[in-house]
């Protein structure tokens, strides 16, 4: 050994030194062992390889290193623990797999060990899959049978691949909604809703994960259900003469529908085009033999179409039908009997005279009544309602009344003059014929206008200068009978005028040029009394005007220049140069020092002249005056109309009349410091508007003024328009006791979005009998609640605009109707799959509309398919071509899915199965059954139908589905156990009489002997012979021996009959027949036979020799008897018998 030393500087380091020590032999490296040798594995299996045998001659620690040094072409697969002892690795391709394991210590590295992993085939497979549909081609609605076949190659080497399958809708025709009830299951059922071509594919995957080439098939559904309904033709049932007046009946003829999905028949509409002026129409649009009467000859047009449960709808179909005039003579003019009249009296005054003859105030309410009439038109036209054209035709001078209408069937007048009033009506029936001019007249009474009268009371006092109390009495005697009952005039009498006429005058008292010159003195010169104080002695010619007007005095104050004032008196000569017209007023007196005249007319001017004589004759030149009276009492009246509105187009207007006179009234006449009291008056008003003057006429407007018998304020109204235009408002006030003034407003509307804006009806509320709830989602006999909103700012300000709602459902059934006139509304959905339409109108208060839908639709919960599967196997580990099958059917529907549909839809099914055999074939049981499962029993080849229905007990709803059974046995005949070794029919025992104990070899029967017979069958299309109902049918009979008799076969039906030998040495022939349950098995009396003989014990002959013994011949011999043979002299006593036959 060399040792190697390193020195720096003469220092010797002792970290870091290091020795090398060789020894001069070789030092072996380690051993890489693979336990186990080559392995052979399939597809997918896990490979497990073990290295821990692997070993260092020096107990070095080694490590391990695998690697693959050959794998199969496409394998991606790496080892697991490649560093261990033991790795391991998934084969996931076949071929061959070398593997090589390397260890190492810490200097020297291992030879490779390698180890052949050979994969094959098996577990590599991917599935396949076929797909089928039963059936391929249906209607929309028809349920299909969707059928995925899988099978896996790896299956047949032993592996154990468990398949499951994917179905995929790829292609649907559009607007389909319809799925599959299942994607995973092998059989499923689909339902398609629109006519098209589904297509569909399926994969199947095993349980490495491996997948199959998708297999497609198509299902079509066919158009059958777009298919129109159709109307042949219109006939007239009855009425076919065509003539006015006679009904004419309609039907539709040939109304067919071929849709595949409509149920019931299709619903008819009819309509109807009547000539120019006729007012027919149909009693029933919607009936199957609607009627209508025509009322005017010309050409009607009759159309009729049909629609059916789908919605779809028929071309129409037309007919014109020409009706005659009718041979009746031409309609009768109306007629007018006579007018009749009402009053009202807004005071509640006396009504006066008859409705024939009515007498009504000045002021009073007159309502025209006409009676017209007309007879009908060819027994069953109508000429009525009639309508009335009214007209005033005299009235007194100064009236301005007029009627509130010209057209109405019962106008109203209001007469406003004292006077006579005629009227004409002119009446207009439905065929346009008019009746002769019809008056009618009347007088009012004369309130307003009866005359005055009164006496003075003079109430003096003691002495001559006391006070005179002076009282007006008044001294018109309204009642002969009663004559202590005075009034001052007929107008204050209320039995016969009304309270407005009452006290409409003034007092005004006077004395005379009589009077001293000392004068007198009245307390007052108005009033019912005054006080007179007398200045002096004289006579007092006291004078009382009791008038509208007031008197004027006239007075003068003459001089002379010869006489001095006071030394003479004087005369008077007056007169009134001149009147205003119409003045009537005269002067009291026309030699009176102070004469008065009544100022009858107001604004008018009269002219007086005098000329004073004094006592000795001297005349004066006349003196001439003019006086004028005031205005009062025809002062105009002044107003105007006070308009407020909040600003949008079709807000309402509040009007007002606003007084515009002095003082705020509306005329002189009415201010207390201008005129007197007395001029002072109350006001009608009669509001009226002109719509869009000079233009087209407008209709949608209102004016509300209040009536003057409310206690609202007549001066004010209402106004509001929903049409744009302009429009007049006037209000005519008419004052009660002279003029009249007609104030305007006008009043622009403008706008340009009068509709209101809906929005859609919303959905507030669900109401489900079983409290089941998806939102968006709605079920049969639900109870959906409605709202409903608008609005209108355009033409509306807050708080104007008042719709009004109407709901409207239509139901694709035409059943569901509802109506609603709030804004809120409700349906219960009464049919499952249906679908609706709500329809929302709203309108504003001049019908200004506008109208939104929402449609919905109820889900099918209750009308759901019914998915039928029926399926039909052997019983495990029954496999053969007759053995039962179980037939299966399963059904359901979503109505029975809780997460799809409320409860009240889940139902149970009535099954129906009908089994068709192959032509001629009459070798099953059941044909038919309503039981699941139930067990189907076939005797024949040939490919069974199975086909099933189930019921649903609450939808009623029938799915179908079908399967066949195809049954193939190559060899329906019996084999027989023995045939090929020995006869079919063998001797299974043979039991002797008691106390036979004799061996017997097999075979082998003497006669008494029970002998029991067997011949073991079976049926190659059957697993068992409980399945094949596997019977037998024996006989017995014997090769003909000349004796009688044949023992009786017991047991001949079973597998086992016996018979008991009667006879030795017979021959018995033995036939059997085997059959299974269908007969098979030959219809011969037998299909094997073979005979059996029964051994000649007790049948055998004797042999025997005589033995003389020698002797003289008359010696006495002994005779010895002796067997011929042997030491037996029958058989029957030897060892080859029973001994009871020795």
């Amino acid at each position: 050994m060399r040792v190697h030393t390193s020195a720096t500087r003469g220092l010797i380091p002792l970290l870091g030194a290091f020795a090398l020590v060789s020894c001069t032999g070789s030092v072996p490296a380690p051993n890489a062992v693979i336990a186990g040798g080559a392995q052979t594995v399939n597809t997918g299996d896990f490979v497990q390889l073990d290295g821990s045998g692997s070993s260092d001659s020096q107990n070095r620690a080694i490590a391990f290193s695998w690697s693959f040094a050959k794998r199969p072409l496409g394998s991606q697969i790496s080892l697991i623990d490649a560093n261990s002892p033991r790795a391991s690795f998934k084969a996931d391709a076949p071929g061959e797999f070398v593997v090589e394991l390397i260890v190492s210590n810490s200097l020297l590295v291992s030879a490779p060990a390698r180890v052949t992993v050979t994969v094959a085939d098996c577990g590599a497979h991917a599935p396949t899959v076929n797909a089928a549909a039963t059936p391929s081609t249906t209607k929309p609605t028809g349920v299909v049978q969707l059928t995925a076949t899988a099978s896996d190659a790896d299956n047949a080497c032993g592996l154990t691949q468990t398949l499951t399958v994917r179905w995929t809708l790829d292609t649907r025709p559009q607007g389909s909604t319809a799925l599959p009830t299942s994607n995973t299951l092998a059989t499923i059922s689909f339902t398609p809703d629109k006519p098209g071509n589904y297509e569909f594919s399926v994969i199947a995957s095993d349980s490495t994960g491996r997948s199959s080439q998708p297999a497609t098939v198509i299902v079509t559904a066919t158009t059958c259900s777009e298919d129109l309904p159709g109307v042949g033709s219109i006939s007239i049932s009855s009425g076919g003469a065509k003539v006015m007046g006679t009904a004419i009946t309609l039907e539709a003829n040939n109304v067919t529908d071929t849709n595949c999905l409509s149920t019931g028949s299709p619903q008819l509409q009819w309509s109807l085009t009547v000539p120019a002026g006729s007012r027919a129409a149909l009693d029933n649009v919607f009936g199957n033999t609607p009627t209508f009467h025509p009322d005017m000859p010309g050409a009607y047009v009759v159309s009729v179409t049909a629609r059916n449960s789908e919605g779809k709808t028929s071309d129409a179909v037309f007919l014109t039908i020409n009706v005659a005039a009718c041979s009746a003579a031409p309609p009768q003019r109306p007629t007018i009997l006579g007018i009749a009249a009402t009053q009202e009296d807004p005071d509640g005054g006396p009504l006066l005279g008859t409705s024939a003859n009515p007498i009504p105030h000045v002021g009073t309410t007159v309502t025209l009544i006409p009676d017209g009439v007309v007879a009908a038109y060819c027994g069953a036209i109508p000429t009525t309602p009639l309508t009335y054209t009214w007209t005033v035709t005299q009235r007194p001078a100064g009236s301005q009344a007029q009627l509130d209408s010209s057209v109405a069937s019962s106008p109203t007048f209001t007469p406003d003059k004292v006077g006579h009033y005629q009227f004409a009506a002119v009446a207009k029936d439905a065929l346009g014929n008019s009746t002769a001019s019809k008056t009618f007249d009347f007088d009012t009474s004369d309130c307003g206008t009866n005359p005055l009268a009164a006496t003075i009371s003079d109430a003096p006092g003691l002495l001559p200068f006391d006070d005179h109390t002076l009282t007006a009495l008044p001294a018109v005697v309204p009642d002969p009978l009663v004559p202590a009952h005075k009034v001052f005039t007929l107008d204050d009498e209320l039995a016969v005028c009304p309270s407005r006429f009452a006290g409409r005058y003034t007092f005004t008292w006077s004395v005379s040029s009589s009077a001293p010159v000392a004068g007198f003195v009245f307390d007052t010169l108005h009033g019912t009394q005054a006080k007179l104080s007398p200045g002096g002695n004289a006579v007092y010619d006291v004078k009382l005007a009791i008038d509208g007007s007031i008197a004027h005095a006239l007075s003068v104050a003459p001089s002379s220049l010869c006489l001095s004032p006071g030394s003479t008196a004087y005369s008077y000569l007056w007169s009134l140069g001149s009147r205003p017209a119409g003045s009537q007023s005269v002067l009291s007196s026309v030699t009176s020092a102070t004469p008065t005249f009544l100022a009858d007319v107001s604004s008018g001017t009269w002219t007086a002249s005098v000329i004073v004589v004094d006592k000795l004759g001297n005349r004066s030149l006349p003196t001439t005056a003019s006086f004028t009276s005031e205005s009062c009492g025809i002062n105009p009246i002044l107003a105007s109309i006070n308009d407020i509105s909040q600003g949008k187009a079709f807000d309402p207007h509040a009007l007002s009349v606003v007084a515009n006179g002095p003082n705020g009234k509306f005329s002189r006449d009415d201010d207390s410091t201008l005129c007197p009291t007395r001029f002072a008056q109350t006001y009608a008003y009669s509001w009226s508007v002109v719509p869009n003057a000079g233009q087209l006429p407008l209709t949608d407007f209102i004016l509300n003024a209040p009536a003057l018998a409310t206690p609202a304020d007549p001066k004010t109204a209402d106004f509001a328009a929903g049409t744009s235009g302009s429009y007049d408002v006037s209000v005519r006030l008419t004052g009660s006791k002279q003029g009249t003034s007609t104030p305007h407003d006008s009043i622009a509307v403008n706008c340009s979005a009068p509709n209101p804006v809906v929005s859609v009806p919303a959905v507030t509320a669900v109401s489900d009998p079983d409290n089941y709830f998806k939102t968006g989602l709605y079920f049969r006999d639900d109870t959906i609640s409605f709202s409903g909103a608008a609005s209108s700012a355009t033409c509306y300000s807050t708080g104007n605009f008042h719709p009004t709602f109407e709901w409207s459902l239509t139901s694709d059934d035409g059943a569901a109707v509802f109506s609603s006139s709030t804004n809120t509304a409700s349906l219960i959905a009464h049919k499952s799959g249906g679908a609706y339409d709500v329809k929302l109108k709203v309108k504003d208060q001049w019908a200004h509309s506008s109208t939104k839908d929402l449609a919905l639709v109820t889900e099918l919960c209750g009308k759901n398919v019914v998915s039928v599967l029926v399926s039909a196997q052997h019983p495990v580990g029954q496999t053969q071509a007759f053995d039962p099958y179980t037939v299966t059917i399963n059904a359901s529907s979503v109505d029975d899915d809780i997460t799809s549909c409320p409860g009240r839809f889940a139902q149970t099914y009535a099954l129906s199965s009908t089994v068709t055999p192959p032509t001629g074939v009459t070798n099953f049981t059941p044909a038919s059954s309503s039981a699941t499962p139930f067990t189907l029993n076939i005797g024949d080849n040939g490919t069974f139908h199975i086909a099933s229905s189930a019921t649903g007990s609450k939808s009623g709803v029938i799915g179908n589905a079908s399967t066949d059974v195809t049954v193939s046995c190559s060899n329906s005949s019996p084999t027989f156990t023995n045939e090929t070794a020995n006869p079919a029919i063998d001797i299974a025992s043979v039991t002797p009489p008691s106390g036979d104990t004799f061996a017997r070899a097999a075979g082998q029967f003497f006669r008494d002997d029970k002998v029991t017979l067997e011949a073991p069958a079976s049926f190659a299309c059957y697993s068992n012979d409980i399945n094949s109902g596997l019977h037998y049918t024996w006989r017995l009979g014997k090769v003909d021996d000349g004796r009688a008799g044949l023992p009786p076969l017991n047991n001949a039906t079973s597998a086992m009959p016996d018979f008991t030998a009667d006879q030795p040495s017979r021959t018995y022939v033995v036939g059997v027949k085997v059959q299974d349950r269908w007969g098979h098995g030959g219809t011969n009396p037998e299909t094997r036979t073979v005979t059996f003989t029964s051994g000649d014990c007790g049948g055998n002959a004797f042999a025997a020799t005589l033995d003389v013994a020698a002797g003289k011949p008359r010696d006495v011999r002994q005779l010895t008897l002796q067997p011929a043979s042997g030491s037996h002299f029958n058989k029957d006593d030897s060892t080859a018998c029973p001994t009871r036959f020795a």
